[in-house]
C-alpha cells in the first residue's frame, strides 16, 4: 500500500488533537472518512441531487428525514376557502425511489388581505399536516397524480439536467 504525507498548519494540529479523542478514530481513518464523504457529495451533485431535508413531524413534534435527491414536481394548491395551503412536491433519490412530500400549512398570504379580518378563523387553530412517502415506482403514485401529471414527470426524466454555455 503506498503512503502518503499529509501536513498540517499548527493551528490545524491543535484542533486535530483536541477533536479526534472523540471520534474514536484514527487520524487516517478520519482523513478517510472525510474525503469519502467529499467525493460522495461532488458525485451526487454533478448528477444533480442535493442533499433534502423535509421536516415529517407532527404536532409541534421535531422530526425530519434527510435523503439525497432531485426534485421533479412541486405545486401549491390553496384550499376552496384559500385559509390553507397545500404544498406538494415529489423527489427523485440517489438511490432510484421516489418520495412524495406533502404539507398542509395556513395560507399566510391571505392572513394579509382584508377580507380575513371577516372571518372568525384563526391559522393557528388548525394543524399542519406532512405526508411522507417513498415508493419504488411512479406508477405506484396513480393514486396521488393524474395520468397526465405521471407521463410528463416520466418524460423529465430522459433529459432531468441541461447545462447551458449561454
Amino acid at each position: 500500500m503506498a503512503n502518503k504525507t499529509v501536513y498540517f498548519s499548527a493551528e490545524d494540529t491543535q484542533f486535530i488533537d483536541e477533536a479526534l479523542p472523540d471520534l474514536n478514530l484514527s487520524l487516517s481513518q478520519a482523513l478517510f472518512q472525510g474525503f469519502q464523504l467529499l467525493v460522495e457529495k461532488n458525485q451526487a451533485q454533478q448528477q444533480g441531487f442535493t442533499q433534502i431535508k423535509l421536516s415529517v413531524g407532527q404536532g409541534g413534534i421535531q422530526q425530519y428525514k434527510v435523503f439525497w435527491g432531485r426534485k421533479l414536481y412541486t405545486a401549491q394548491i390553496p384550499s376552496n376557502d384559500k385559509t390553507m395551503l397545500e404544498s406538494r412536491r415529489l423527489y427523485q433519490t440517489k438511490g432510484g425511489k421516489f418520495v412524495y412530500y406533502t404539507r398542509l400549512d395556513a395560507n399566510w398570504h391571505y392572513w394579509n388581505t382584508p377580507r380575513s379580518q371577516d372571518t372568525s378563523f384563526v391559522p393557528d387553530s388548525k394543524v399542519a399536516r406532512r405526508t411522507f412517502k417513498i415508493v419504488d415506482q411512479l406508477s405506484d403514485l396513480k393514486d396521488v397524480f393524474s395520468s397526465t401529471i405521471l407521463t410528463q414527470i416520466k418524460a423529465s426524466q430522459n433529459h432531468p439536467i441541461e447545462y447551458l454555455d449561454i
